[in-house]
């Protein structure tokens, strides 16, 4: 799992009503990623500026924090950072080929953006960049730049860890080979990856996507902080973004009239902070909503919107779960797995009963930097289906 900053414990209960329905950007920490004005005709994936930083021990590399070209939901192109390893030597004919790491949930305030934490470290990451890869690991959309970040907005998500596989080309000596990773809030992304490929990013040729413990049932995920106060911090980040993203998405149709009145602060905490100060402070779900949003428009359509389809796309899947994962349910993932198999994609799902949502990731990473290597080496993609 990469580690991540975690900003201090929250001392108010606007904090945290704010995380439901009035996220607007922190402030950019450092002038790295404060974004120089976009020329008309930069392209998704031109490197903007980038740094060197340090690495965990073990990898036998070196690592840059990158200010990269994306496009958001409505087209337009924006900044993003990111983290790119690249392996010591030079790079084979057509360049190494990159894995594009998606992270899983650290909060939507910028110092929650993973490439600020030095050194820059992720398990697996040795395996990875040892053996020739390189690695491409973003921090998403708004995530670290200014804008908000678009939490589980599933193409905003994609287009972050395909455009930074673009990105690895100019600054790692990246070819266009590219297998896709993500745990948790990550494969959602990964799986959006998986989704939008061939139409957002037909320069890259995307081997394979691996998805750890993705919440692929998204209304299913959302509706538990609704309900449970344990789940309210993934919930409120979730729909106080999509309120600022959206613009039909009007917080006022589901916030309490003391949410909505503290709004216009900035969300200045990450995850777990907030998920402690709700717990300490014994915020409870209907403090933040008075209307169920499941129930309310637009926002069964916006999560509709933001589910991954199962479907054919060509890519193969690895796909692992958890049946004893008590944050993100198996349910979802094993409807994805089952649509996919059906539309015909070749999908490895693996799952035992007592994994939680973290073995999911650790428990199957031999079996799935294996399977990465195979894709690149162009085997047949095995299929549980």
């Amino acid at each position: 799992m990469p580690r991540s900053r975690i900003g201090h414990e929250s001392r108010s209960t606007t904090t945290v009503l704010v995380a439901a329905v009035s996220i607007l950007a922190a402030s950019c920490s450092g002038d790295f990623y404060d974004p120089p004005g976009l020329r008309a005709d930069v392209e998704a994936g031109d490197v903007l500026r980038s740094e060197p930083i340090a690495l965990q021990e073990g990898v036998d590399g070196t690592a840059q924090r990158v200010l990269y070209v994306s496009t958001d939901i409505e087209g337009e192109p924006i900044a993003v950072s990111g983290v790119i390893v690249r392996p010591t030597g030079d790079p084979p004919e057509g360049g190494f080929p990159v894995v594009s790491w998606a992270h899983g949930t650290t909060g939507v305030a910028d110092q929650c953006a993973p490439s600020h934490t030095e050194p820059f470290a992720l398990d697996g990451m040795a395996e990875i960049v040892n053996n020739g890869y390189v690695l491409a690991a973003t921090d998403y959309e708004g995530l670290g730049t200014p804008g908000i970040h678009p939490y589980l907005v599933g193409e905003s998500e994609a287009r972050g860890v395909l455009d930074i596989a673009r990105a690895a080309r100019q600054e790692a000596g990246g070819g266009n080979k590219v297998v896709v990773w993500g745990h948790s809030q990550g494969g959602h992304a990964a799986l959006f990856a998986h989704q939008i490929a061939g139409d957002y990013a037909d320069d890259l040729e995307v081997l394979g996507v691996v998805a750890t413990a993705p919440p692929a049932g998204l209304a299913q995920f959302l509706q538990q902080g609704v309900n449970d106060q344990d789940f309210l911090a993934f919930s409120a980040q979730a729909y106080g973004s999509w309120a600022q993203v959206y613009p039909e998405a009007d917080p006022a149709t589901i916030a309490t009239g003391e949410a909505l009145r503290s709004g216009g602060k900035a969300l200045e905490e990450c995850t777990v902070s907030i998920a402690s100060y709700i717990g300490s402070a014994d915020v409870k779900p209907s403090d933040v909503f008075k209307a169920d949003p499941a129930d309310t428009a637009p926002w069964p359509e916006l999560t509709e919107e933001n589910t991954p389809v199962g479907d054919e796309r060509g890519i193969p899947l690895f796909v692992a779960h958890g049946g004893s994962d008590q944050l993100v349910p198996m349910e979802g993932t094993v409807a994805f797995v089952q649509a996919s198999c059906s539309a015909g994609e070749a999908v490895e799902f693996v799952t035992e009963p007592e994994w939680d949502h973290n073995a999911a990731f650790h428990a199957p990473m031999p079996q799935y930097l294996q399977w990465m290597s195979d894709r690149v080496a162009d085997a047949e993609p095995p299929s549980t289906c």
